[in-house]
């Protein structure tokens, strides 16, 4: 029963938090980066190459922007037929490690202050819409598995700290090294602030100091292992001749970036990604959660010298105080370090449903014992031990047999009080059987207090307590953003996927024919972002144009045998468009930001 009850939060993170990351993933365009990385992971497939995975919009141009651990994570299963190459088999192992992290994140919570903390610390996590969203957990881009490379190193380095034996050292030693070794094959620099942190760590705290300095050698050998795993692509490419490693790596994408030239509308100032992440939290009403948490956090360190607490410090302090020295900023680029602020979120709601069930219970709380030794603090504590004892005085009175039913009746409608509140946190707007409302707008505050009032008459006053505090601070949470989080995952935004599957459909029906079949026609501008278009027409023949005229457009739409799909920008179709009265029968398939894609003959029946 004692593991049942230990798994059942871990069981209720996966299920709310881990397994809507898979929902809906093939269901919208890749974006700009994304497009980038699908492609390099595909052309491992395609060339069979697996040291040089190519960059968009080229076959030959190998990309060596970062290390190519997740494309060959990537690739894989989809050459190995386990994993269809398509959006979904693409994007399936971005949730795979974005899932990984959250149970990361509940375990390093529920170390810090127990279950409670760290299921409201991944639902806090849940909170940051962009971390879902936006070049976040659920697409093919670089941030699921650093993100996950910083909870996993971060977990095990604190089960290394507390490891009492030397096997357990070296295992938890060699993890926090693989980990390592995940982030920096996948997006080098950016996990180049995880041995910072751990170092830090080391240095602040005098014990775990001197632990490290004991079991060097099993970080010693941690090392070599990364070493030996991540220098044999980086000695194959530096032995290419004209490779340009480490001038694309560090001076184009590390030197360039982080001194602001690279992309002139990335500068901002130095505050931007303290400003950027405290409007997050307003927008989803955790930021108070957060605040005071890290207020807690940072005394309990400065008191006690903690190791959970020491590591989140420095989990989000180096690393935004570093990176706000920089002039190139992008949110993503905080992402690996939100799950510090979310886990004092989760250490605030923790010691204050530990603070209730305490007082509840009739007890001082064990973290506030020295506050409640004050002169009157411990008030509330005293008049609940009074109220118990008032409830067990009138018990005897009664006949045992009716004492006993009586208890049993009172447990069992706290137990019907608190499954309402659930439900209540569930729907909470109206709960409805069939056609029938039985509450509209149910309040988890009213059936919640009154299970904890019928537990303490029923004399189980604690263990009521321990449910109905949770339920009832879950309300403080941000609930809301959850679900508005979980109502977005099966919105659907795929012109691109449309359109070339309708390509492809009618490209073969004219093969079938016996006619001619052109390919598709980009005239894009070189400052344009064309990657998805790349990677989604790419396989239908496509060709890029740096010079089309009016009459070769023409010629393209209306010649038969000659016509075939057009991508435009969009001013430059306007223009032609109004030049020439014929092109206004082209019905545009796409117009997404500033392109269009004509559709001539027969593919006008892919037209929307």
């Amino acid at each position: 029963m004692r593991a049942f009850l230990r798994w059942l939060p871990v069981a209720a993170v996966a299920i709310l938090f881990c397994a809507p990351l898979f929902v809906g993933l093939g269901l919208n365009d890749q974006e700009n980066d994304e497009a980038i990385y699908s492609y390099a992971a595909q052309s491992l497939v395609e060339t069979g190459d697996w040291l040089n995975p190519r960059l968009a919009p080229s076959a030959d141009a190998v990309f060596l922007e970062k290390p190519p651990l997740k494309f060959w994570i990537v690739a894989l299963p989809i050459r190995l037929g386990l994993l269809p190459d398509n959006d979904f088999g693409l994007r399936v192992w971005d949730a795979v490690f974005g899932a990984a992290a959250f149970l990361y994140v509940f375990a390093i919570g529920r170390r810090m202050a127990g279950w409670f903390c760290g299921v409201a610390a991944a639902l806090i996590l849940y909170s940051f819409d962009s971390l879902i969203f936006t070049h976040g957990l659920r697409g093919n881009n670089m941030e699921a598995p650093l993100v996950l490379a910083y909870a996993g190193a971060a977990y095990h380095f604190l089960r290394w700290v507390e490891a009492q034996t030397p096997g357990a050292s070296r295992t938890h030693a060699l993890v926090v090294g693989l980990y390592f070794l995940l982030g920096f094959m996948t997006k080098f620099v950016a996990s180049f602030f995880l041995p910072m942190i751990l170092l830090g760590s080391i240095l602040e705290l005098t014990a775990v100091r001197a632990k490290a300095v004991r079991e060097w050698r099993a970080w010693g050998l941690s090392a070599l292992v990364v070493a030996a795993l991540a220098a044999p692509w980086f000695v194959y490419q530096m032995s290419r001749p004209d490779s340009g490693l480490w001038a694309i790596m560090l001076g184009e994408h590390v030197y360039e970036r982080f001194s602001g030239w690279l992309d002139p509308a990335h500068l901002r100032p130095w505050w931007f990604y303290f400003a950027d992440v405290l409007e997050q939290m307003r927008a989803a009403g955790a930021w108070w959660l957060v605040i005071l948490g890290g207020l807690l956090i940072h005394a309990r360190v400065i008191r006690e010298r903690w190791a959970e607490g020491t590591v989140a410090l420095y989990w989000f302090w180096l690393p935004f105080a570093l990176m706000s020295l920089g002039n190139s900023k992008l949110r993503h680029y905080t992402y690996p370090f939100l799950p510090p602020l979310a886990l004092a979120g989760g250490y605030l709601a923790a010691r204050a449903a530990e603070t209730a069930v305490a007082i509840a219970a009739g007890r001082t709380p064990g973290w506030l014992d020295h506050v409640f030794r004050a002169p009157g603090i411990d008030r509330p504590v005293r008049w609940m031990r009074s109220a118990a004892e008032r409830v067990e005085q009138r018990w005897p009175y009664w006949p045992p047999t009716v004492t006993r039913v009586a208890r049993a009746v009172m447990l069992g409608a706290a137990a019907v009080s608190l499954g309402l509140a659930a439900l209540a946190l569930v729907f909470p707007h109206r709960l409805r059987v069939g056609g029938t409302v039985l509450a509209r707008d149910p309040s988890v505050w009213k059936p919640g207090l009154a299970a904890l009032g019928l537990g303490l008459l029923a004399g189980r006053g604690e263990l009521v307590a321990r449910i109905a505090v949770p339920l009832l601070l879950l309300t403080l949470l941000p609930l809301g953003p959850y679900r508005a989080t979980l109502a977005r995952l099966n919105a659907s935004s795929h012109p691109l996927q449309s359109a070339s599957a309708c390509i492809q459909s009618v490209q073969g029906s004219e093969r079938a024919a016996g006619r001619r079949v052109a390919g598709v026609e980009a005239y894009l501008p070189a400052d344009s972002y064309q990657h998805s278009y790349f990677f989604y027409f790419r396989r239908l023949g496509l060709s890029w144009r740096t010079e089309l005229s009016d009459d070769q457009l023409l010629r393209m739409l209306d010649t038969p045998g000659e016509q075939r799909p057009v991508l435009l920008p969009l001013r430059r179709f306007a223009a032609v468009r109004e030049a020439h009265d014929a092109l206004g029968a082209t019905r545009p398939l796409l117009q997404l930001e500033d392109v269009v894609l004509l559709l001539p003959g027969p593919y006008a029946r892919c037209g929307m």
